[in-house]
């Protein structure tokens, strides 16, 4: 069944690309939609379920309770960041590129073993710090302690997730994605079903119950590359991943700023009502793109023309509208099924729609961008800060004037990403030439 289904998205994807560009698919193309077609099953068959979890829990909780669940994952992301230190990447590339099983080895030992240290430092500040972190705030321990763990445990599947995607072990993968759905399902039904617990903790805790199961599927087929610690495979991998870090910790803590001011100066039911528009739009995007990048990013390491860069933009072009319209309809039927305590605001619903539609050909420009080479990435980081820097003074202006609402964080966040999609196409174009041009003169 699964097979079938997999052949016949293979299939219909050779009969637009020959209709689409008027010549038949290339060998490497043919494979990296082997790829890509189990990315998808195993992504749109995770992304549903999760979905239809994610609407159901907040139905269930409400808007403060799903609300502290979106604060807890903001701050969640911003621990992973100095755990992973941008390795999540960089090893996806560095194992792509690996000629032999030893290399493949050694940038798989060195990653873990640094990962798995740095969350161990992280531990001991976290024991440090947390009595003056109790007295701080008003939220609790138990909330703290649980954003602790999750980031912890989030950041060892995140890693090991990276190891099976340069792996090209996207079957496997798959089939881990699904068992992840169903121990989540389960841990849900149990917590929210039959114990009747609707708050943040115990969602946390059924999508936690997933998360362990995945790391242990992947140790299983992870454990026979560990080997011995190499330094000097670590070195190349961060050579690469400091510069991603950078633009990891900014990334994050500018994509959080949103939440915590619509947390803080509106109310945490806001921040709740937001999140769920947030939920069904972005992060629902964010699923479904990470379904193509899981696949793209491994298979476009070391190419040097853009002639898949032009077929992504006639591809985009021709899908925006269909996109933007589709995720009217998604957003509105999901906001409608997370309950009237949410309520429906059609200026929200084209909001995210807009964004979420511009954030797909946002991401797939960085990933292009990220593969091209570190010096590309410096320049576009220092472009990506610049515009967020600006954003941020407007933020800052909104909260002196009294001006602070979604729609007006909404309109800023489209205006931003347009600016940043101008800009990457324009490295994008400068980049590839200058590589067409040393390869001539080479």
């Amino acid at each position: 069944m699964i097979s079938t289904v997999k052949k016949g998205i293979v299939a219909v994807a050779e009969i637009l690309h020959l209709k689409l560009f008027q010549h038949e698919m290339s060998d490497q193309m043919r494979k990296f939609l082997r790829h890509l077609s189990w990315s998808i099953l195993g992504g749109i068959s995770a992304s549903a379920v999760m979905m239809a979890v994610n609407i159901i829990a907040g139905r269930l909780m409400g808007p403060d309770e799903y609300g502290k669940y979106s604060l807890l994952l903001t701050l969640a992301q911003m621990i992973i960041i100095p755990m992973l230190f941008g390795l999540d990447v960089s090893t996806v590339i560095a194992i792509s590129k690996s000629e032999g099983i030893q290399e493949k080895r050694s940038n798989i030992s060195s990653s873990l073993y640094f990962v798995i240290v740095s969350g161990l430092i992280l531990s001991i500040l976290f024991i440090i710090s947390s009595p003056y972190l109790s007295r701080w705030s008003s939220m609790g321990m138990t909330f703290y302690n649980t954003v602790f763990i999750f980031a912890i445990v989030t950041g060892l599947k995140n890693i090991l997730d990276s190891f099976i995607r340069g792996l090209h072990l996207f079957k496997y993968q798959f089939y881990g994605k699904i068992g992840e759905v169903v121990f989540v399902s389960l841990s849900f039904f149990l917590f929210f079903g039959l114990e009747k617990k609707h708050d943040y903790f115990n969602y946390i805790l059924s999508l936690g119950v997933g998360i362990f199961f995945l790391i242990v599927y992947y140790l299983k087929r992870i454990l026979p590359y560990l080997s011995s610690f190499d330094v000097e495979s670590l070195k190349k991998q961060l050579s690469l991943a400091k510069i991603l870090v950078i633009g990891t910790v900014l990334g994050i803590g500018f994509n959080s700023i949103d939440k915590l001011i619509v947390a803080k100066y509106l109310s945490l039911v806001d921040l709740g009502i937001y999140s769920a528009y947030y939920m069904v739009s972005i992060n629902l995007v964010a699923q479904l793109i990470q379904m193509f990048i899981n696949v793209f990013l491994p298979s476009i390491s070391g190419i040097d023309n853009d002639n898949f860069v032009k077929k992504i933009d006639k591809v985009y072009s021709l899908g925006f509208l269909p996109v933007f319209i589709s995720l009217v309809g998604i957003i509105f039927v999901a906001i409608k099924l997370f309950g009237d305590k949410y309520g429906l605001n059609f200026g929200l619903v084209i909001s995210f729609s807009l964004l979420s539609t511009l954030q797909i050909y946002l991401t797939i420009n960085s990933t292009i961008i990220t593969a091209i080479s570190k010096e590309t990435y410096k320049r576009y980081l220092l472009y990506l800060n610049s515009v967020n820097f600006i954003h941020i003074i407007v933020y800052i202006l909104m909260i002196v004037f009294h001006a602070v609402s979604v729609q007006l964080i909404l309109i800023l966040y489209i205006i931003n990403v347009i600016i940043l999609i101008i800009i990457q196409k324009r490295l994008i174009r400068t980049s590839f030439a200058q590589i067409t041009n040393t390869i001539k003169y080479d």
